[in-house]
């Protein structure tokens, strides 16, 4: 068994930044008020962790390895001539930030608070995207197999006759391949089999798919999945996360 640790850099991208100077590590390196794309580093590691500091490495080595990584590949060439699938392809080299008996697991490059890339170093590496849409609709939780105290007493506010409702929020997490990643026909896809499916429905009623499944976000997850993964665009889907509200989500995945 071993630990894994995580640790968030972020940073604003520009050609002459000094990303040596740690600045405001929690808005970002590299600040100031001129235009510059903002991104987020995550890297994950493993290894032992020190019984007598309680470290499994200290986080400011983490960070000079992240800002170097930075400072050495991204800053030098124009925010502009950067693709997203080339940013984190180049993250692999990130693996020589660290020496064993501590080990790059893998680092993710989030480009907004709603798309994110991820390359998993394993043998072979494994580069996943992954992008988040939402949809409102109601539903009813109810068991016909269950007497209606019995349902009451179970679901609680959500065995509710009329229904009651939700914006959730859907994560589709995609496996790339080696050319470039077709974003526009991923997003027509994700909206035509499922966004303009759930928006604005009772699920329980207006969708076939819960005529004789009780649509928890359990089952909401597991649809949604069915549903992509008939779209031949979509061959490489790895995970379906749905959130119901931000403190409870369901994932579905073939794994």
């Amino acid at each position: 068994m071993k630990t894994r640790l995580t640790r968030e850099y972020r940073f604003f991208l520009r050609n002459a930044a000094d990303y040596s100077i740690k600045g405001n590590a929690w808005s970002g390196a590299a600040s100031g008020l001129s235009i510059a794309p903002f991104f987020i580093l995550r890297a994950t590691v493993s290894g032992p962790v020190d019984p007598l500091t309680g470290y499994l490495i200290n986080i400011q080595d983490i960070d000079r390895g992240l800002a170097e990584f930075v400072q050495r590949v991204y800053a030098p060439r124009p925010a502009d001539e950067w693709t997203y699938l080339e940013m984190i392809r180049s993250a692999d080299q990130l693996a020589d930030a660290f020496a064993a008996p501590i080990e790059l697991l893998q680092v993710e490059l989030a480009v907004s608070p709603f798309m994110s890339f991820r390359l998993v170093l394993k043998d072979p590496p494994m580069l996943t995207f992954t992008q988040e849409f939402e949809f409102s609709a109601a539903h009813r939780l109810d068991c016909p197999a269950l007497s209606p105290p019995e349902n009451q007493k179970y679901f609680g506010k959500c065995n509710h006759p009329n229904g009651h409702g939700h914006n959730y929020v859907v994560a589709v997490t995609v496996a790339c391949g080696d050319g470039a990643f077709p974003l526009a026909q991923f997003e027509a896809a994700v909206k035509r089999l499922v966004i303009d499916r759930f928006d604005h429905k009772h699920l329980n009623l207006d969708l076939p798919e819960f005529a004789s499944v009780n649509p928890s976000v359990e089952h909401i997850a597991k649809v949604i999945w069915q549903l992509l993964s008939d779209e031949p665009l979509l061959a490489g889907l790895v995970n379906v996360r749905v959130y119901e509200t931000p403190k409870t989500w369901a994932d579905y995945s073939a794994i």
